[in-house]
């Protein structure tokens, strides 16, 4: 299997590169004319999913029976690198994600991210974290969705990690609904430490009901969602 990867990266990652830089070319055009990060996100969301199929991989979206609003506070596992192409190309809204503010200084792809209104956050900078929390705060108050992973970093193994409070605390603060998302085998895909893409893989994307946070104490709200993501990926 390993060869097979291998080899298959070999293919895989220019096609990548090129579907990435005509996506980021794209969405300059969009932005360029519109001036709405909302519909260059929408170049984003077709990157995404281009980029799963040209891997092969066989996603199958499994949805609970509710009404999608515009606006909640994702929150999701976190198995592989290859993630953000799932939940892009698949999550059936738009949204924007937080990442590090490293990734901002990527030529051309930091600029794409800062487009599509990605939120650059600083880690260990206490005096900035309070700016990052009021673009966040003013980004759920433009009715879009924000994907925040309350791991903080991917699972090695695939289970959980424990949980971070902010992105918690955002969702209360601001009143908005948590949708919890569980992701399973998307680190059979592309795995933590390694740039070796394995295809034809199968990848479920459950999306469960959003969890209302005005009523619930922080404790019980992240229980809750974890709960709900643990027992996904026990019975999937």
């Amino acid at each position: 299997m390993r060869i097979i990867s291998k080899i298959y990266s070999v293919v895989y990652i220019p096609i990548f590169i090129i579907i990435a830089l005509f996506s980021i070319f794209a969405a300059y055009i969009v932005f360029l004319f519109t001036f709405n990060p909302k519909k260059a996100n929408i170049i984003a969301r077709i990157w995404g999913k281009l980029s799963v199929i040209a891997s092969f991989t066989k996603v199958e979206v499994i949805k609970e029976e509710f009404q999608l609003e515009s606006r909640y506070v994702v929150m999701s596992n976190h198995q592989s690198a290859f993630d953000i192409f799932i939940l892009y190309g698949y999550l059936p809204f738009d949204f924007t994600f937080l990442s590090k503010i490293e990734v901002f200084k990527i030529p051309l792809f930091g600029l794409a991210m800062k487009i599509v209104g990605a939120i650059g956050v600083e880690r260990g900078n206490t005096k900035k974290l309070k700016s990052t929390i009021l673009a966040m705060q003013n980004y759920l108050k433009q009715d879009r969705s924000l994907l925040i992973f309350p791991e903080g970093t991917r699972s090695i193994d695939g289970k959980l990690l424990p949980f971070k409070k902010g992105g918690f605390m955002l969702a209360k603060k601001s009143n908005a609904k948590i949708l919890p998302v569980t992701i399973i085998g998307s680190k059979e895909v592309l795995r933590k430490g390694s740039f070796f893409i394995n295809p034809f893989k199968k990848v479920k994307l459950i999306i469960s009901k959003p969890i209302e946070t005005k009523s619930k104490n922080l404790n019980s709200l992240m229980e809750e969602v974890r709960l709900i993501i643990e027992r996904n990926l026990e019975e999937n």
